[in-house]
């Protein structure tokens, strides 16, 4: 049976469209296939053909992505999920390629434009990747990354757990919210996380020093004043919010949080200062 769409609720989603693909990073004909119907679907499965040692590097223009390191995919790249589309010519156009240089693996989704299709991944992969993730419209899940991650959304959420930061690492949404849970930080490395309109939530580990920044453009940054103290500075917008505070030894870790809209949250893992 066809959902009934609401008029209003459609016009209304258009114009919000065309005001975030600029900052999203998208271009109006990728944001609107999220407005279709995905009529059929059907399930996806492969493989890296070898190890991978090096990189992954994924590229999903549509649909939802889940990564997660696990010791056991010591082998490569395992890949599953559900590839959908509008009709079943659609479908039969949509691919996912999976092609290895060396140590390196890149999986990228693709499917004929100015139609509605998605693709929907989950991929297992070993200790020691470095992720580079890029998604148009769809939310980012990543578990267990233990080397540099760069993930980048149009719109949608960015989640990342159990996160151990070995690199220089970025994470950035046009339109959606990032989320972060830190369970290591290694020294001198920076971690980068910026949203156009989308709250910023980040968990700290309890026993890592580290120099932090954080603004909202129209918004509120917070932790309760256990980490930041008193308000530094206003933001960008008319009610924004500007804090940075190091905490020692900070040994070259650096946290950089801005958002144009949205509320900037920093949180210790150690419960003892989260009163």
């Amino acid at each position: 049976m066809i959902p009934h769409r609401n008029p209003r609720k459609s016009l209304l989603a258009a114009a919000c469209l065309a005001l975030v693909a600029p900052m999203a990073g998208c271009n109006l004909s990728v944001l609107a296939t999220r407005m279709k119907t995905i009529a059929v679907t059907k399930p996806f499965s492969a493989a890296s053909a070898g190890p991978l040692t090096s990189s992954l590097s994924l590229d999903v223009p549509v649909g939802n992505v889940t990564v997660a390191v696990d010791p056991a995919a010591s082998e490569g790249v395992s890949l599953a999920g559900t590839l959908g589309a509008e009709d079943d010519s659609t479908l039969a156009a949509v691919q996912v390629e999976v092609l290895r240089t060396g140590g390196d693996v890149v999986v990228k989704a693709t499917g004929p434009k100015g139609k509605s299709w998605d693709a929907n991944l989950s991929l297992k992969v070993p200790p020691g990747v470095r992720l580079a993730v890029n998604s148009g419209v769809g939310n980012v899940t990543i578990s267990g990354a233990d080397a540099q991650v760069q993930a980048r959304v149009g719109v949608g959420d960015i989640k990342a757990s159990a996160l151990s930061v070995k690199a220089a690492s970025t994470f950035e949404t046009g339109t959606g919210g990032v989320a972060l849970d830190l369970g290591g930080w290694e020294k001198g490395q920076a971690i980068d996380v910026t949203t156009g309109v989308g709250d910023i939530r980040v968990v700290v580990p309890a026993d890592a020093g580290m120099t932090m920044t954080a603004e909202a453009g129209v918004g509120k940054v917070s932790d309760s004043g256990v980490l930041w103290g008193e308000k530094s500075g206003q933001g960008s917008g008319p009610s924004g919010q500007a804090r940075a505070t190091t905490m020692a030894p900070a040994e070259g870790r650096t946290l950089k949080l801005t958002t144009g809209v949205g509320n900037v949250t920093v949180k210790a893992a150690d419960p003892a200062r989260n009163p």
